[in-house]
């Protein structure tokens, strides 16, 4: 495809290349040269060997495009020294960039021999590091992007970390809006102090432009170790202040159909628009110092109640997808949210050392009582808890041989608790237990049951009377703060906090939240723990604020 495109051109290759197969320069000055051939070489003159190199040339470039997965910042020679004197200080770094950095590509170039770079893990970060490090609007989004992501628990319980961390960026913002202040003010005071090193270049490259055109004066200036570089398109050019010695020093960007005065002129005025920036600049930090100062206090307000720090969760415990509560020495009993959770209980964790339970009423969950999987204590606990507030973790080696009476009733007033015996207002229900191979998917007939549903066979063990009541603390449980229900004296055993939850005439939403305000809790995490229906509130020991 690129011989009819060479053939009908007369430009030469590198100009060919760039016009008509949309290459920018730099990459058609890296195909010639894998092809060995002359950037100078006019595009019609090429044979058919010298265009397979060519091809061969491209394809390889696109290769290594394809396989490149990092970035480079070029810098122009005179960055040597700065780079130096910075070693890895990001400040430093950042005004070598400001001042030195000429682009950011996916890998070095023939064209950039003799100059410096510094590598970067993505392309990506290497435009960020050279164009974006004083960005302030882009800063404050990468704050806002990285606070929604942070949705794990213990990084999310200090609010103020994340505010510390935006303060930080901002003034270092603004040291950043001061040094390229600074630097564009002495870059337009240099250029005055050179007013005729810039005028002899200025006029000597606008009188040959116009005597040669565009084209030709830009394959010239490469010789000149003034000038840079050429850009037709906005008719400016870089080039060169000289140092103390006479050589190239600092790069500068003129427009050629300005007078001296006018390119110095125009750094000034860029000077002037960053060291404006400040001033927006403060003002955040001002805001930001404001947010922090009112969530330290908030937080000594929390601290001073008693209050966990917890917050919404990506990710939830297993138990949490099940009706879960404690009884006995800290025993689990599970129960299914609905058909399908009913299915879910019995089949992946009723074991046989286990118990099923379900409540004299229809759609009630299926239950099961586990022997060795339940609470302890956690014997390195989060820093910092409030006083009374235990610290456990879920355990799979619970010691028990078998269930007491008394941790085998309790588990059947969780059953009634969860059914709609709850909802119905009552004061007290009837529930059965029964051993797990007692319990089948099939019925006598053969046919299979629909989801949710169970055979029990054999003799069932009933517990009447049960009184339709549970206790609520708070707890962390494997690091996350939650709300610990069951039983009384299971929760009681822990939790120094708790309050005790009967049938009654508030919403359990309202309840949710009010429990919820008081604790630090998250609501849903409490909405999800409560029973099916209307509560009150039998007796509350300093969880909740009266």
């Amino acid at each position: 495809e690129l011989s009819p495109l060479l053939a009908n051109s007369d430009a030469d290759i590198v100009r060919t290349l760039a016009s008509r197969a949309n290459l920018a320069g730099a990459y058609a000055e890296a195909i010639c040269g894998i092809a060995e051939i002359s950037v100078d070489r006019m595009a019609v003159d090429l044979d058919d060997d010298e265009i397979t190199d060519l091809v061969s040339g491209l394809h390889s470039l696109t290769q290594k495009l394809d396989r490149g997965a990092g970035g480079l910042v070029i810098l122009a020679p005179a960055a040597k020294a700065p780079l130096q004197e910075s070693g890895n200080n990001p400040l430093g770094l950042d005004a070598v960039f400001e001042e030195h950095a000429r682009e950011a590509l996916p890998f070095f170039l023939p064209a950039n021999d003799g100059d410096y770079s510094i590598e970067f893990p993505t392309l990506a970060a290497a435009v960020d590091a050279w164009k974006g490090g004083w960005d302030a609007t882009a800063m404050a989004r990468r704050q806002q992007e990285k606070a929604a992501q942070m949705v794990d628990d213990r990084q999310q319980r200090d609010d103020g970390s994340s505010l510390e961390r935006r303060l930080a960026q901002q003034e270092r913002s603004i040291i950043g809006f001061e040094a390229k202040g600074e630097s564009q003010q002495q870059l337009g005071i240099s250029i005055q102090d050179n007013w005729a090193h810039i005028d002899t270049l200025l006029t000597q490259t606008l009188s040959a432009i116009e005597a040669e055109g565009w084209d030709n004066i830009r394959s010239k200036v490469r010789d000149i170790e003034w000038i840079e570089s050429l850009d037709p398109a906005k008719r400016t050019m870089k080039a060169y202040l000289p140092d103390e010695d006479g050589e190239p020093d600092q790069r500068i960007e003129l427009h050629i159909d300005q007078t001296v005065h006018q390119n110095a002129q125009r750094y000034f005025d860029a000077g002037r628009k960053q060291k404006d920036k400040t001033v927006g600049a403060k003002k955040a930090i001002e805001e930001t110092r404001a947010k922090i100062a009112s969530s330290e206090k908030k937080r000594a307000k929390e601290d001073a109640a008693g209050k966990l720090h917890a917050t919404k969760r990506s990710k939830q415990l297993w138990i949490e997808r099940h009706r879960w509560a404690v009884v006995g020495d800290g025993h689990l009993i599970l129960g299914g949210k609905d058909a399908k959770g009913n299915d879910t209980v019995v089949n992946k964790y009723l074991k046989r050392e286990d118990l099923y339970f379900h409540a004299d009423l229809h759609g009630a969950p299926s239950c099961a009582l586990k022997l060795k999987e339940g609470l302890e204590m956690d014997p390195h606990p989060l820093p910092g808890l409030p006083e009374g507030v235990p610290a456990l973790r879920l355990t799979q080696t619970l010691e028990a041989e078998e269930f007491s009476e008394k941790c085998i009733k309790e588990a059947a007033e969780l059953a009634v608790v969860w059914s709609r015996g709850w909802s119905g207002g009552g004061a007290a229900a009837t529930a059965f237990w029964v051993e797990p191979p007692q319990v089948s998917k099939t019925a006598e007939t053969g046919e299979a049951l629909g989801r949710g549903a169970w055979i029990v066979r054999g003799k069932r063990n009933w517990l009447r009377d049960l009184t339709m009541e549970m206790t609520l603390g708070m707890a962390v449980v494997n690091g996350i703060p939650l709300p610990l229900v069951g039983a009384h004296d299971a929760v009681t055993k822990w939790c120094e906090r708790w309050v005790r939850i009967g049938t009654g005439t508030i919403k359990k939403e309202a309840m949710a939240n009010k429990i919820a305000k008081a604790t630090g809790l998250v609501q849903d995490d409490v909405l999800a723990a409560l029973p099916p229906g209307n509560v009150q509130i039998i007796k509350n020991n300093n969880l909740l604020n009266d």
